[in-house]
């Protein structure tokens, strides 16, 4: 913002200078005018600026015709003062343009040359990007763009003052923000420092507290400690009359298994000789039935035999021969 104002304020300072006819700066400075056409056929602009020192600028922008036409000025002179024919004076010379022609004519009645004299001046202008201003420029239009830039500077310094008082009005405000946060920091280290002590006591209590409960419960596990101690030397008594207990059940329980595994020998020799016994009579008891049914298989088949020679008797000698195969069959399957 501090640039900005200073950059509007040189651009004033100057304008104005250039307007009075006052030079911006003790050293002597050289004015020239040159002419830039950027690819533009509709536009020349003419830079009036300072020495090569200075930075300052002053633009002044034309309407020119395409470059590729003739341009004709006609100068219609009347007799005057001067000796010889001169250019027409500047403050009775009106400007007529149509595109490609410029006309200027004399309405000076003061002249000793012939009245009608006319001098044509016809300029091919070829040269692109040419740095010539052309000498009978007009002045109505440098009076419009000077009009205009005294408007533009007025404006300039209109919201140069604003500016400037905005500045100031910005500047106390800064101002008034630093002391307020110069304030604010003071504050802030004040209450720094009080967390800091309120953070050192705060250890401290709880130090003290710590120490404290710590003594307490030191003196809590002494008092245990001793108790499981008393219930220590308890226990060891207990478990020397519980192990002579458990000796003693050992030698009662293995007087028992002793009598007990001569009980079960001795069942076990009675159990082998009743095992004997049994297996004797089982062996007598099969030979008895082997010659039972011995027996009873031979007196059946006498039965048998005679019942088939009665019935065979009432039958042919073929059916008595399919009966005789048939038994034999059977006997063989049986």
């Amino acid at each position: 913002m501090k640039k900005e104002i200073e950059r509007i304020r040189d651009q004033n300072t100057l304008l104005t200078q250039k307007l009075n006819g006052s030079k911006p700066s003790q050293q002597q400075s050289s004015y020239h005018i040159e002419a830039s056409n950027k690819n533009n056929l509709e536009q020349d602009t003419y830079h009036s600026r300072n020495s090569p020192g200075d930075n300052q600028s002053f633009k002044l922008s034309l309407k020119k015709a395409s470059q590729s036409i003739n341009k004709t000025m006609d100068y219609s002179t009347q007799p005057s003062s001067g000796v010889g024919l001169g250019l027409p004076n500047i403050n009775n010379r009106t400007l007529n343009r149509d595109k490609s022609i410029a006309s200027y004519s004399n309405r000076s009645q003061l002249s000793h040359l012939m009245e009608g004299n006319t001098v044509s001046i016809k300029n091919s202008n070829q040269v692109a990007n040419s740095n010539i201003l052309p000498s009978l420029y007009g002045v109505e239009d440098f009076n419009v763009q000077i009009v205009k830039l005294q408007h533009e500077i007025n404006q300039w310094r209109t919201q140069n003052t604003d500016l400037e008082k905005k500045l100031k009005d910005s500047e106390h405000k800064r101002h008034e923000h630093l002391r307020k946060n110069l304030e604010l920091q003071k504050k802030i280290l004040d209450l720094e420092n009080q967390i800091k002590q309120l953070q050192q006591r705060f250890k401290d209590l709880m130090l003290k507290k710590a120490s404290g409960i710590l003594r307490e419960q030191f003196q809590e596990l002494e008092i245990q400690h001793a108790a499981t101690l008393k219930d220590l030397k308890i226990f060891k008594d207990k478990d020397e009359k519980f192990l002579q207990r458990i000796e003693a059940v050992k030698m009662a329980l293995k007087q028992q298994n002793d009598k007990y595994r001569e009980a079960m020998e001795q069942e076990r020799q009675s159990m082998i000789k009743q095992i004997d016994n049994f297996k004797l009579f089982v062996a007598e008891l099969r030979t008895e039935v082997k010659l039972f049914v011995l027996f009873y298989q031979t007196q059946e088949q006498k039965t048998i035999i005679q019942e088939l020679r009665m019935q065979v008797s009432s039958l042919n000698q073929q059916q008595q021969y399919a009966l005789f195969v048939l038994m034999c069959y059977q006997f063989l399957v049986t």
